[in-house]
């Protein structure tokens, strides 16, 4: 289709568009839609980019994509975020990372209880992982850490023992971030 005039390919693509066998990079040259010539919001659809339509070496431009552009559940399916797409700017906006005094209360024998501690900055969007930096009482052990609401960390532990265990006070450490 190289031998069609520009304006008639607009003209067609308008009125009802164009099979994507019909255009091809002979028709869009590169550097066709530049700072100047932007596509106009919302004309690019689940329909107008067929499977494999972006391949090859070709990139998007940094920065292109902001969160204001993909809606809730836009990626969907087996879409996988590329190596190194996460950089570590955005990492560090969102890491918070420290240590925190853990005193489990006595858990009787074979149940579990919350402990939660202020954590200034976390938010319930942040994953968290947590790791005491000495050796618990034996029969206990943390199962789970997350964040309830804002500002708490909360650190589930478990006995798994036959007898009761009031733990020591602790210095344990904390990792969060908002993936």
């Amino acid at each position: 289709m190289s031998f069609w005039h520009p304006k008639v390919v607009e003209r067609y693509a308008l009125l009802g568009g164009l099979s994507r066998l019909y255009i091809d990079d002979t028709v869009i040259a590169d550097r066709s839609i530049t700072a100047k010539k932007k596509l106009k919001l919302r004309s690019i659809t689940d329909d107008v980019i067929a499977d494999e339509g972006i391949t090859g070496s070709k990139k998007l431009k940094l920065r292109s994509i902001t969160d204001d552009v993909i809606a809730d559940e836009g990626i969907t399916g087996s879409t996988k975020i590329k190596s190194g797409s996460i950089t570590r700017d955005r990492l560090e906006k969102s890491l918070l990372v420290g240590t925190v005094t853990i005193d489990p209360p006595s858990i009787v024998a074979g149940s579990t209880a919350n402990v939660d501690v202020t954590v200034s900055g976390l938010t319930t969007s942040h994953k968290v992982l947590v790791m005491c930096q000495s050796d618990l009482e034996h029969g206990l052990i943390p199962i789970a850490a997350y964040v309830p609401s804002a500002n708490t960390l909360r650190v589930r532990i478990t006995n798994f023992t036959g007898s009761a265990i009031d733990g020591a006070a602790r210095t344990w450490f904390y990792i969060a971030w908002i993936p």
